[in-house]
């Protein structure tokens, strides 16, 4: 059983940094295809899978989640959900928020670290990227083209995002049942590490 959470994790570490460093990028120019007859809610829906930072990001948000148990499994996705609402509110209000980008990439980090660190991880790395998930919505919602309606768009997106995380967590709880709780944690350490390494990929990307 360990085996295969081992080599769930060994895939997890070969894939996801070389995806970084083929990171779309964001904005009207990623996302002309939203104007071709694709509906709001179907962008809104599809959206998120196409930035490699906001996925890593969504996943490093469940499996901290189910890490740690107790009211992380709930408190942790619905405070970092919360905040990309607040997030999107902040850009339909038209109001600038400055270095979006590289907030999004630090909480990558964030979220790599808080999966290296032992189960006592200091409160605010997790309180950390949780409230970065602010620059996640807000970097969605002004990427929504003019033939987009909001509240279409934004279902979808949460409707995306929502289910990416608690696929993420159904997983990450099927392999946390396989093993030991050492050999769990060992295997977020071991992801931990990729997605820090995949944060500094995107730096440069």
């Amino acid at each position: 059983m360990n085996r295969w959470m081992t080599l769930a994790a060994a895939v997890f570490v070969i894939s996801f940094p070389s995806v970084a460093l083929a990171h779309p990028g964001h904005g009207a120019a990623g996302h002309a295809v939203s104007e071709q007859g694709m509906g709001g809610f179907l962008h809104g829906l599809t959206h998120p899978l196409t930035g490699i930072d906001h996925l890593l990001t969504l996943i490093a948000v469940a499996l901290i989640a189910v890490r740690f148990g107790g009211r992380a499994v709930a408190a942790v996705p619905a405070a970092f959900l919360t905040m990309g609402a607040v997030g999107a509110s902040v850009a339909w209000l038209g109001i600038t928020v400055p270095m979006v980008e590289t907030m999004i990439v630090a909480s990558v980090l964030i979220g790599g670290l808080t999966l290296l660190s032992p189960r006592t991880t200091p409160t605010f790395l997790v309180s950390g990227i949780c409230g970065l998930g602010l620059f996640h919505g807000y970097a969605h919602l002004t990427e929504m083209t003019g033939a987009q309606t909001v509240v279409s768009y934004a279902t979808g997106l949460m409707a995306t995002s929502i289910g990416l995380i608690v696929v993420s967590m159904l997983v990450a709880r099927f392999f946390q049942r396989l093993g030991s709780t050492e050999t769990f944690s060992k295997a977020c350490r071991i992801i931990g590490g990729s997605l820090t390494a995949a944060a500094f990929a995107l730096m440069f990307v």
